[in-house]
Parts: C-alpha cells; sequence; structure tokens
C-alpha cells in the first residue's frame, strides 16, 4: 500500500519547493492561482428511488399535521421512535417549532432500504424575531424501523452492516500561518456490502469558502467515484462491491477552527474529533501518517515516531512521521515553542512538554504524571506503548485537557491550579482500556466499558484522600442526573448519548458499580480481575460481555449476574435509615429501598463531630433490610455511605437527617 501512495504523491512533492503554493490566504486568491486540484468529478446529489421519495413526503405530512394540531408529543412519536430521542424533540425542539412552522428533510443519498439526510427546522427565535434555523448535527438515517413505518435512526441502523477502516496512510502538509492545511489520503476499507460509504471529514464541495475542499476521490485503479460533501461528512459511491477496496483522497483548505480544534500560526490542536482526516465511525484502523510542516514548530502525535527530519528538497520544512496501530482516530498537537523533558514512568517514557511561561511546572508536572503511571503498571502490568507524551495546549480555551492513546493535551490554566491527577490517571490508563484490549465498535454506542474502567481505576491509583473526593464527585453528580432521562449503561456511550447522560450514567455510575464491585469481591480479587481480562483479551475487540465472561471465570456466576443486573437496568436504590435506636453498646435499625429490587451491601459510617470513627457493612434488598451493630463510644450520627462507595439515588442538597441519609445516636 505504501509503495502505490507514495507514488501517488508528486504533486504534493512538488508543492515542496515551492512552499508559498501550498495554501494561499484565502480561497478566492487560491481559485486565481489555480492552486486547487480540480475536481475530477463533481459532486452532485446521488439518485434517491421514487418510492423513497414518496415515504418521505408522507412522513412529513403527518408529522406536520400533528404540529399544526399543536401535539409534539404524537410529532416526535410519528418521528422519531427510532432514534431513542423522543424526550428531546417532543420537550425541546417540537413545541417552539409549532408556529409558524417550517420543516424540511434533505436527502444525500439512498442506504439500505431508506435514505440518509440532512434535517433543518426553522422555528421562531426567542426574542429578536425572525427565524432561527436548527438543524440535526449530523446526518441521520430515515427509513423503516422495527414496524415498518418510517423514522428518524442514527446511522447506521440497528441490522445494517457497518463498512469497516482497516488502515489510512495519509502524506499532510501543513502552514499554520496561513492556516491552511493540503492532504492526501489513501484508505483501506470493508465496505460490507454497503456501496455508499460515510467519512468522517470536515469536507465541502469544491472552491466553496472555507472548510476542507475535496477535489477528487479515486479508487486503486485510479477511477474517479462520485462523492458529496456535506457539513462534517463525505459520502462516497463505489463503483463496485468488493470484499476490501482502497480509496484515495485530495483535499485541502482550513481545517476546522474552534475551542478544540485549530491551526493558528501559535499552535497546532487537531484531535480525531476535529475530522482532519477522512474517517469511519465506530471502527479501528491502523495509522501511518507522515507530516510536512514549517521550521520552528514542534510536533507531537500519536503512536510511535519513526522520523523527523529536515525536509531536503524544501528549505524550511521538515518532515515527521508517526505510526499508530489500531485507533478509532488520531491527535496531531504542535506550537511554536515548548520546553519538554523526558521521565520514566515504571517501564514507559514520558515526554512532557510545556509553553516556555510554565516551564516552572515542568519538574512537578512530569514527577507526578511518573507517579501515577507507575501505579498504574504495579495494578495493570506494562504500560502497553512504547512512549507516553503529555503537552500543554489551549484545547477548550485552556480549560481542560484531552486524552487519546499515547498524546494526552493539558490545558495551560490547568497549569495555573492544582493538578488535576484523576485527568492524568483516566487518561493514561485508556492505554490499557481502550489501547491494550481495544474497544468493539458498537460499544461507543451502547456500553462503553472502557470509560467505566478508566475512570474507576483512576481512583485505585490517586492518595485516599483524593480517592474519597473523586467518589464523592461521582456520587452527588450521577444522583443529581435526572431518572426521566436515564437509561442503562448498556445502551449509553459516546455516539448515542448527550454529554450529560454519558457522563453521569458511564463515568459516574459506572464507576460507582465498579467500586460496589470490588467491595463485593475485595481489592485483591478485584485487582486480580483486571489484569486476567487484559490477559484474556489483549488485541481483541471487547465489550461488556466480554467483561462478565472473564468475571464468571475469575469469581463465579453469581458475581457476573448482580453485575449483568447493574449493566442492564437503569437507576439505583434510594436508600434510607429508618427506625435507627442507640441501646447501650449496640445500635438497631433498617435501610429502606422503595421501588427498586437491587441487592447489595452499604456502608454505615459512626461519627463523632467530623470525626469518622469507623465503617460497618450491612446488606440492602426490596423494602427494608433490619440491622444491629455495635456501637464505638462517643459515636454521635450514623451515616448512610461515608465514603462514597454505592451508586445511588438521593438529593445532594437536602439536609442528611430529614432525607433519611444520617441519624442522630443518642440513646
Amino acid at each position: 500500500m505504501r509503495a502505490c501512495f507514495t507514488a501517488s504523491l508528486v504533486l504534493l512533492a512538488a508543492c515542496a519547493a515551492h512552499p508559498q503554493a501550498t495554501g494561499p490566504e484565502r480561497p478566492a486568491e487560491a481559485r486565481a492561482q489555480g492552486a486547487f486540484w480540480p475536481p475530477a468529478v463533481q459532486t452532485g446529489k446521488l439518485p434517491i428511488p421514487a418510492e423513497r421519495t414518496r415515504a418521505i413526503e408522507a412522513l412529513e405530512k403527518e408529522v406536520e399535521a400533528a404540529l399544526n394540531a399543536k401535539d409534539a408529543k404524537r410529532a416526535a412519536a410519528l418521528f422519531a421512535p427510532g432514534y431513542g430521542d423522543v424526550e428531546n424533540w417532543a420537550g425541546k425542539v417540537f413545541p417552539h417549532a409549532l408556529a409558524p412552522f417550517d420543516f424540511k428533510v434533505e436527502t444525500l443519498f439512498p442506504a439500505g432500504a431508506g435514505v440518509v439526510c440532512m434535517i433543518d427546522i426553522f422555528m421562531p427565535k426567542y426574542a429578536k424575531g425572525g427565524y432561527a434555523r436548527y438543524q440535526w448535527g449530523k446526518p441521520v438515517y430515515l427509513g423503516p424501523g422495527e414496524k415498518g413505518r418510517w423514522c428518524v435512526q442514527k446511522y447506521p441502523p440497528p441490522g445494517m452492516p457497518q463498512p469497516r477502516l482497516v488502515a489510512i496512510e495519509a502524506l499532510v502538509w501543513l502552514a499554520p500561518e496561513r492556516e491552511w492545511m493540503r492532504a492526501e489520503a489513501e484508505v483501506r476499507v470493508e465496505p460490507r456490502g454497503q456501496q455508499v460509504l460515510i467519512f468522517e471529514l470536515a469536507a465541502h464541495a469544491p472552491h466553496s469558502d472555507g472548510g476542507l475542499r475535496v477535489s477528487e476521490v479515486r479508487d486503486s485503479s485510479g477511477r474517479p467515484l462520485v462523492y458529496m460533501a456535506h457539513g462534517e461528512t463525505l459520502a462516497v459511491q463505489l463503483a463496485e462491491l468488493a470484499d476490501s477496496v482502497e480509496l484515495r483522497f485530495r483535499y485541502e483548505g482550513e481545517p476546522p477552527q474552534h475551542k478544540s480544534d485549530y491551526l493558528t500560526a501559535e499552535e497546532i490542536h487537531l484531535r480525531g474529533d476535529g475530522r482532519w482526516l477522512p474517517l469511519l465511525p465506530d471502527t479501528q484502523a491502523r495509522f501511518d501518517l507522515t507530516v510536512r510542516y514549517p521550521e520552528g514548530y514542534t510536533l507531537f502525535g500519536q503512536g510511535d515516531r519513526l522520523s523527523d527530519q529536515a525536509l531536503a528538497s524544501a528549505p524550511g520544512w521538515r518532515e515527521a512521521r508517526w505510526t499508530m496501530r489500531e485507533e478509532d482516530m488520531y491527535s496531531l498537537y504542535g506550537a511554536r515553542e515548548y520546553v519538554h523533558k523526558r521521565f520514566r514512568g515504571g517501564q514507559a517514557e514520558l515526554t512532557v512538554a510545556l509553553w516556555p511561561r510554565h516551564k516552572d511546572r515542568l519538574e512537578k508536572v512530569g514527577s507526578t504524571a511518573a507517579r501515577l503511571m507507575e501505579g498504574l503498571e504495579a495494578l495493570l502490568g506494562p504500560y502497553p506503548f512504547k512512549h507516553l507524551r503529555v503537552v500543554e495546549t489551549g484545547y477548550n480555551d485552556g480549560r481542560s485537557g484531552y486524552g487519546a492513546l499515547t498524546n494526552v493535551s493539558l490545558g495551560w490554566r490547568n497549569l495555573a491550579e492544582e493538578i488535576e491527577e484523576d485527568f492524568f490517571a483516566h487518561e493514561f490508563s485508556h492505554g490499557w482500556w481502550g489501547g491494550q484490549v481495544p474497544s468493539a465498535p458498537e460499544a461507543s454506542s451502547r456500553g462503553q466499558w472502557s470509560e467505566t474502567l478508566a475512570e474507576y481505576t483512576c481512583s485505585l491509583v490517586l492518595d485516599e484522600a483524593k480517592a474519597l473526593e473523586k467518589r464523592k464527585s461521582w456520587s452527588e453528580g450521577y444522583a443529581r442526573l435526572p431518572a426521566k432521562i436515564e437509561k442503562p449503561m448498556m445502551e449509553v456511550g459516546t455516539r448515542s448519548a448527550h454529554w450529560g447522560l454519558h457522563h453521569g450514567v458511564t463515568y459516574q455510575r459506572g464507576a460507582l458499580v465498579m467500586t460496589a464491585l470490588e467491595d463485593r469481591l475485595g481489592r485483591e480479587a478485584m485487582k486480580k480481575l483486571l489484569r486476567a481480562f487484559i490477559r484474556e483479551r489483549s488485541g481483541k475487540q471487547s465489550t461488556w460481555r466480554d467483561f462478565l465472561a472473564c468475571l464468571t471465570e475469575e469469581s463465579g456466576r453469581e458475581k457476573a449476574e448482580w453485575l449483568l443486573h447493574w449493566l442492564e437496568t437503569k437507576g439505583a436504590p434510594a436508600l434510607k435509615l429508618e427506625g435507627v435506636k442507640a441501646s447501650g453498646e449496640k445500635v438497631s435499625g433498617a435501610i429502606a429501598q422503595a421501588d427498586t429490587d437491587f441487592t447489595g451491601e452499604v456502608q454505615l459510617g459512626f461519627y463523632q463531630g467530623d470525626a469518622l470513627l469507623g465503617v460497618e457493612r450491612v446488606p440492602y434488598g426490596p423494602g427494608e433490610r433490619a440491622f444491629e451493630l455495635a456501637l464505638p463510644a462517643g459515636a454521635e450520627l450514623l451515616v448512610v455511605d461515608p465514603l462514597f462507595r454505592t451508586p445511588r439515588r438521593y438529593d445532594p442538597n437536602a439536609d442528611r437527617l430529614e432525607a433519611g441519609q444520617a441519624a442522630r445516636l443518642a440513646p
């Protein structure tokens, strides 16, 4: 693949001798100078069968009739049952579009038994008059649902085979001062019966203003293919189906410019989510990336860096190459100036790169990262990659970091305060969860186990005070998640839920469930389970089902069935103290659970003032479970789950005594 790819780069190689041609400052100038590759095949709409057009028109009329009758719930039930977001449509979108109303489905191309489309809704603005445009952020699938009725579904819908991206090899030319890039990428894909492939690329039609403009897509024989750029997707129609195809893309222009992804004269921050490389959703591929960039910049790519040297054919330019095994996206960071140093964290080589104004934090960041990595290696085994890089960036206005395998960005504002050890530990642990044990494609929509394990694992390498604070944030965060929007962990992931739901269910509730599992197994047995899962599933795409199989093997069916119940069920017990009485050296009472049937154990803590004197574990189940415990001398208060180790529902803002979360121990 590389020999064929290299031969195709004559044009880009020629540009090396004339760097000024790599990125005119404005699209109009580019057209005038002929700097764009001429499009081989103009984009256009792909033909839609007539019967599908009629089905769409019928659905539009039904939805509009329901809205004209001011029945947003019916409209949403007609329109979005397959999307799993009916409440959002009924409660947030359609009510504001009742009058006046304009609803438009723009069909893009046929897929399966339906079509892929974009949806526009025009609705009254809240204050300024006129109309506001609500557009679904990405193409969706409109086709027959479970009962044959057409409705909106995520693409690809259940049951439709999803194409797989196997490998991508790209040459990228960056001109940061002009906020410009040019790329030629060759990808290998298994279409799995789909003749139209939807790539995630911030693509626009040739000669459009702004964005990355795609000039051509060809197959391995050099044959130009019909394609369509829309929003941040690129649809490509294959000339013929095959088990495996190779496609070559050419595009250039301005990559996305926002808080998360940008290319500026001062900094380069291109995440996989930034759609600057043509990728397929929910698949993992091998990356081979060559980047040419001006002297004076330092770049950090993912994976193994094979080379970084001056480009002999173009004075003032450098060329770096990285390879990365089995990843679903690729991130690249860089800036004009860095101070950087290498540290050793267990068997991993760490590089920490900070901006010069924060050079006084270099040792602290490096030693913290090394200590956390040593803790993770002691827990999980050797770090699966040769290198790990921590790079300061302006991501999200410097307020937060972003984790990618082997490449972690750290917001500059974080350096002005205490280093967020939990963020480091979470992102580092993805070297094992999602790295050494890859996540199956479906997990990003239905049970994102890698995020749950990364969040839980981070608490195991923090000191007890920070671990307690972390668990408290999980407990209170999950308790605040509205119960009406909650879904089971097996139904939630990055691609199937908004961030608030995903964070509350996958991260916070999920980490608490794993903490409760640890309490059932014991800390050492839990460590053994994690290492066994890594050993058994190394290099194999995995889901929660694989983790359950490992749990069954290590600890028995009963423990696995307990965890499965938590994975497949939404909610958590609302535990309360009832009838607590202290008498002599004993305290008695009951743990009550209403309306749910979870079983487990919860800690009860004895306090004297602010001092925790001790904890005891008691069982809970449906209804009430009585307990009788020894009463420590001086104990004044009994508190439910004092160390935040149990997933539960409660009001974090309520008075603990009034809410049954605590009871006084007066004789």
